[in-house]
């Protein structure tokens, strides 16, 4: 949707505008729900790998924070499965070799994938309402923060840190998803893809996504974490919602 990349855009343009407002502590623990639950949890493990199964009201959960990190969801699913089946290869729809890195972070609707590979998804009743209604549960969220900002007279604090930085965060995530996972750090399976474990990344960013050479072997675990220090948050949780685990052997 081009509407949600504008915002993206947006999204920069006024963290560096207002960054003075933005509760840096508070931006990470919501960008940890949105960014990291929302996407790497439930967008990326549970609907494009089918790691895990949850809860319906888990499930709710986290279909709507992934809903708030401006992304189409059948789309989301299409273009990562696809790149798991051509990785860096010219039919990858994000390779950072064949692809231009901005319109991967910014202008996500002109990514292709095949849409025969999430029809799995399409028959599920639930995930064609959030992808139909996604416009209404961002635009209720924004509202909703925009309200507090003028009832508690919070000054645009609520709607810069909760809003802005996370998409702000959420981008830079990708971004160390799509192009330094696959251009720096070290490969601890050899495979025909360029995909890296990149430790100083997973420092930075905490929701395990840069354990990347370890996903690209076993792409349906739910962790990404294979030794006790590469911490995978995002996995752990995962794991305490899920009812059960795609057994990666199947």
């Amino acid at each position: 949707m081009r509407l949600y990349s504008i915002i993206k855009i947006l999204s920069f343009v006024f963290a560096l505008l207002f960054y003075t407002k933005i509760n840096f502590t508070l931006g990470f623990i919501c960008s940890f729900f949105i960014a990291g639950i929302g996407r790497s949890g439930f967008y990326h493990r549970y609907l494009s790998h089918r790691s895990f199964e949850t809860s319906k009201l888990w499930k709710y959960v986290g279909l709507t924070l992934g809903t708030l990190t401006l992304s189409d969801i059948i789309a989301y699913a299409a273009i990562h499965r696809d790149h798991h089946k051509f990785a860096d290869t010219d039919k990858d729809p994000h390779s950072p070799k064949y692809i231009n890195i901005f319109t991967v972070l910014f202008r996500e609707e002109k990514l292709k994938a095949s849409v025969s590979s999430v029809r799995d998804l399409l028959l599920d009743s639930d995930i064609r309402w959030f992808q139909k209604n996604s416009l209404k549960i961002v635009a209720s969220y924004v509202a909703i923060l925009a309200m507090c900002d003028f009832v508690f007279n919070f000054n645009f604090s609520f709607l810069v840190t909760f809003f802005v930085f996370v998409n702000v965060i959420t981008v830079i995530n990708t971004f160390s998803l799509v192009y330094i996972n696959h251009t720096f750090g070290s490969q601890k399976y050899q495979m025909t893809n360029n995909s890296k474990n990149t430790w100083w990344a997973a420092i930075i960013l905490f929701t395990g996504e840069n354990w990347h050479n370890n996903h690209h072997k076993n792409p349906d675990n739910i962790s990404m974490s294979e030794a006790w220090w590469q911490i995978d948050l995002v996995g752990l949780f995962c794991k305490l919602i899920s009812i059960k685990m795609r057994d990666p052997n199947v």
